[in-house]
């Protein structure tokens, strides 16, 4: 596609610049068709950016998630920093991001603490490996 305005189509972008896009984007949008689970969504999180994701099955794993962990601690006030939009749907991804752009930077900087906090909590190497030695436990104990 081609650049409009404020809007960046970068590529692949790695290292230093990754990190500069990371640290003064407004919010991280990936309008997949197909992936795997995208590294850079928790990059973005724990980046503090809100994100905006087709609702492809890797991407609905990070709102299962969330909401998994909203109803674990009853939090249910977490604000909105991970929306998801139809895949393919131009209308709602422009809706979604007219209201990204609308947001004020108290609601910002809610979402930025909210994003940080879920991606550490979450997908923090010690969690995951955590998990992974519960699911092996499972699988052992089946036997």
């Amino acid at each position: 596609g081609k650049a409009d305005g404020d809007v960046i189509f970068t590529g692949f972008v790695g290292g230093t610049l990754r990190n500069e896009l990371f640290t003064n984007a407004r919010a991280y949008v990936s309008a997949s068709h197909l992936e795997g689970l995208p590294l850079t969504v928790i990059q973005a999180m724990a980046n503090g950016l809100p994100v905006l994701l087709s609702d492809i099955e890797p991407h609905m794993e990070f709102a299962e998630t969330l909401a998994e962990t909203k109803s674990m601690d009853g939090s249910a006030e977490t604000p909105d920093f991970l929306r998801t939009f139809p895949v393919g749907d131009l209308g709602r991804l422009r809706e979604e991001l007219k209201r990204l752009a609308a947001m004020g930077s108290g609601e910002r900087e809610a979402i930025r603490l909210a994003a940080k906090d879920f991606a550490s909590r979450e997908y923090h190497w010690s969690t995951i490996t955590e998990k992974y030695r519960q699911a092996f436990r499972g699988l052992v104990a089946s036997r």
